[in-house]
């Protein structure tokens, strides 16, 4: 309890200590925030070896629901945007999580957290200092690269956690602070714990042939961007789930990503598209793609051959929705509501055609039929991920007629996905976008088949 205590302590003088050089002046609201971030996630990093795990247990779960009320009520706020800043609570569930899943396994706590408090904390710190008002800058990506290299390096000259090699060092903290740098908001709290934990648990970064690999998918991601596939964010986002497959010992379970990714690409560049002169972001990315990187790290973490069953699910949805929403327009000749209940455009969420029921299952067949053809899956197998496949094209279909936010168009009557004039009628939650239903959609269809796959 006596370093508990000091902790508390040096916290609070923190706290105090930055305050006054705020009102002062000699800091501005965003650094003073950061330094407090740096010393109370440091002094959380290494409590796990002075505090009993009992102890931080209590503490964590204790805090939890008190910072939850206390930011819902508005006294912490992001310095620019004046908005809720919930990277308090992210932090603190983080903690718990650490404490509660890995309590023999202090460098799992660790390593998290002092990447979070050094790499996040400082990449922010200098970001604003070179002059950076928004977003994130070359300089704070070097920063949080620079200090995730030497955290791996130097902890285990002071603490007892186990040394990495430095080959898998480098490419792990480039990883980071790319994961840093595409992070939208405070998420960066989730994101990069998450990320140490994986591969610090399943040590794929030091296979034989990382380096190869690693330059290799540096290379197409810049050319996805440079031909214009996907957004710089979105490129660096399909390259670290790139990474995660292909550094793992079954490689070849990317090829479902492969053929959706692809498959997806050329569709949205054919004439006609309905998205055809935008590059795919990072969150359209995540959207599609987030449901089956859990679900494959999940398996690499557990060995359940269900979880790699629901990953190629999980893109097996995408695909069939992405096809039947592309060719379903471009080649059906009436497009209804699947609730019946709204005329709508073709194109527009919730709208079906037979045209679209058609591709989409002949999408996630082939998918399903490519795939076992390199990762030796069952015809029971090939069935399920077919039938799973047309499942999340049509819950994708359902979310988007009942939730999704759409416009009524004066002059044609029909109802569109774009937002409207003030004063349009509007139909669905506001903020409940195409991403927010395709990853809703994808993650319920993932979900549902590893529990089938599971039972089977």
């Amino acid at each position: 309890m006596l370093y508990a205590l000091v902790f508390s302590l040096v916290i609070i003088a923190t706290i105090l200590v930055s305050k006054v050089l705020e009102r002062r002046s000699v800091l501005n609201s965003v650094i003073s925030r950061k330094i407090l971030h740096v010393v109370a996630i440091s002094l959380s990093a290494v409590s796990v070896f002075y505090i009993d795990i009992e102890v931080l247990q209590a503490i964590t779960s204790f805090c939890l629901p008190v910072l939850v009320f206390i930011v819902y009520k508005g006294f912490f706020r992001d310095p620019q945007t004046q908005r809720r800043s919930w990277g308090i609570v992210y932090f603190n569930f983080v903690f718990a999580a650490l404490v509660f899943l890995f309590p023999k396994a202090p460098e799992l706590v660790f390593y998290p957290l002092m990447i979070l408090a050094l790499g996040d904390g400082l990449a922010t710190i200098v970001g604003v200092s070179t002059g950076r008002v928004k977003g994130k800058s070359l300089a704070g990506f070097l920063t949080f690269f620079f200090s995730s290299l030497a955290v791996f390096m130097l902890s285990p000259k002071f603490f007892p956690v186990p040394s990495l090699p430095f080959e898998t060092v480098l490419i792990l903290s480039l990883s980071l602070a790319a994961i840093e740098f595409i992070t939208i908001k405070s998420l960066d709290n989730l994101s990069v714990p998450a990320a140490v934990v994986y591969w610090v648990c399943v040590d794929h970064l030091s296979q034989e042939f990382i380096s190869l690999i690693f330059v290799g998918i540096v290379v197409g991601t810049w050319l996805v961007y440079k031909v214009h596939w996907l957004s710089r964010d979105g490129s660096i986002l399909a390259g670290i789930i790139a990474l995660v497959y292909l550094s793992s010992p079954l490689p070849q379970s990317l090829i479902p990503g492969f053929i959706f990714f692809a498959g997806g690409s050329i569709l949205s560049k054919l004439p006609g598209s309905i998205d055809k002169e935008n590059a795919r972001t990072s969150m359209q990315v995540f959207s599609n793609g987030g449901p089956a990187l859990l679900a494959i790290c999940l398996f690499f973490v557990t060995d359940q051959k269900a979880w790699l069953l629901a990953s190629i699910v999980s893109f097996s949805a995408a695909l069939s929705d992405t096809t039947s929403s592309e060719l379903g327009t471009r080649y059906s000749s009436r497009t209804f509501d699947i609730l019946g209940k709204l005329k709508m455009q073709k194109g527009t969420s919730g709208g079906v055609s037979l045209a679209g029921f058609i591709f989409g299952i002949s999408a996630s067949v082939f998918l399903a039929l490519t795939s076992s053809m390199f990762l030796a899956l069952s015809l029971r197998e090939i069935a399920l991920i077919s039938i799973f496949g047309l499942v999340g094209n049509i819950v994708d279909s359902i979310l988007g007629s009942v939730l999704q936010s759409k416009t009524l168009e004066s002059g044609t009557g029909l109802w569109v996905d774009e937002k409207g004039e003030t004063g349009s009628k509007t139909a669905g939650i506001s903020w409940f976008d195409n991403n927010l239903t395709n990853l809703t959609s994808i993650s319920l269809v993932t979900i549902l088949s590893y529990f089938i796959f599971l039972a089977c």
